[in-house]
């Protein structure tokens, strides 16, 4: 049988691995059974061409540097997903200059949901010209972008919150662990059973 001591360290680490969990696990982007831009912060939510075409932002507020822009195309009769389009993203930076085509070819929560990772070199406002390519045909759109500068506090925020939260598990968990083993030692002392 363990004992206390022995089985503390496993609950600590535990509780810190759920901690981590919860703040940590991001929310998921999309409804299956929309065509919007869901959990991320819509640009666009248009009918182009055949299409009806969503274009969201992580995060909600971009700074510069790393950011994720997902696409969502469906079609605009019956609103079903299109899984199988061709979808790029030309860029137009704040100062004017044409970016290369970026295609988005990786699936974000399901088929039918594109997204591509962008590392933002600059801030200011960005345009992008989506093409989405597919069985129904062709469509094009353009969003409008604004990207801000780095803050210094940055993500250290929500890394305060999850110290916090951490420390107030550790520390509640010594205190039960300390308590216990207080409690063991009397009862030892006094000669009455502990397994009671």
């Amino acid at each position: 049988m363990l004992t206390i001591s022995a089985r503390f360290p496993r609950f600590l680490a535990t509780a810190v691995l759920l901690c981590w969990h919860v703040v940590a696990t991001p929310a998921p982007a999309f409804a299956t059974a929309q065509c919007d831009a869901g959990g991320t912060r819509e640009l666009a939510l248009e009918h182009s061409g055949p299409y009806l075409v969503a274009v969201g932002v992580i995060p909600p507020k971009p700074v510069r540097g790393d950011m994720r822009m997902v696409v969502r195309v469906c079609d605009t009769a019956t609103r079903e997903a299109i899984p199988n389009a061709e979808v790029f993203l030309l860029p137009t930076s704040p100062t004017g200059a044409r970016g290369a085509p970026v295609p988005v070819l990786s699936k974000f929560r399901g088929p039918e949901e594109y997204s591509v990772e962008l590392k933002v070199k600059s801030s200011g406002r960005w345009n992008y010209l989506v093409q989405v390519t597919g069985p129904q045909g062709a469509a094009a759109l353009e969003v409008t972008l604004d990207v801000g500068e780095p803050t210094a506090r940055g993500g250290n925020a929500s890394l305060a919150v999850f110290a916090l939260i951490c420390l107030g598990l550790g520390g509640g968990s010594a205190y039960l662990y300390l308590s216990s083993k207080r409690a063991l030692r009397e009862r030892q002392r006094s000669g009455s059973n502990p397994r009671l």
